[in-house]
């Protein structure tokens, strides 16, 4: 319930205003999941966006030790490349994310990657 208000929430708002709100936050494990949230729903309008914010969102992750944030970050800068025609760059990127996310047993994310990988 929490995932599909999130997200509703968004897409009604600005998506300037909405990261104006998310950079405001302190640089925290929050900040960084919602940094990763709003590049999400940035991956087709603007795919540009979306990379600034992952790398942001990387960035951010590698200051704190958030392992988890920099495997999201990573996967989903893979998306980015995906989209660009850049495979060989999102494949690296995606085997780089994989092993974090073994180590956390984030199934889902797992599956992700290599449903990802597959279809590339």
């Amino acid at each position: 319930m929490f995932v599909m208000l999130h997200y509703s929430c968004y897409s009604q708002i600005n998506v300037d205003s909405a990261y104006t709100i998310v950079n405001k936050l302190p640089n925290d494990s929050v900040k960084v999941n919602r940094i990763i949230d709003l590049a999400w729903l940035l991956r087709k309008k603007d795919p540009d966006k979306m990379l600034k914010l992952t790398q942001q969102a990387y960035a951010l992750s590698s200051d704190l030790k958030y392992e988890i944030g920099i495997a999201k970050a990573k996967m989903y800068t893979c998306v980015v490349f995906s989209i660009k025609g850049n495979n060989d760059t999102a494949i690296i990127l995606y085997k780089e994310a994989l092993p974090i996310f073994e180590r956390k047993k984030d199934s889902t994310c797992i599956m992700s990657i290599n449903n990802n990988i597959g279809g590339i």
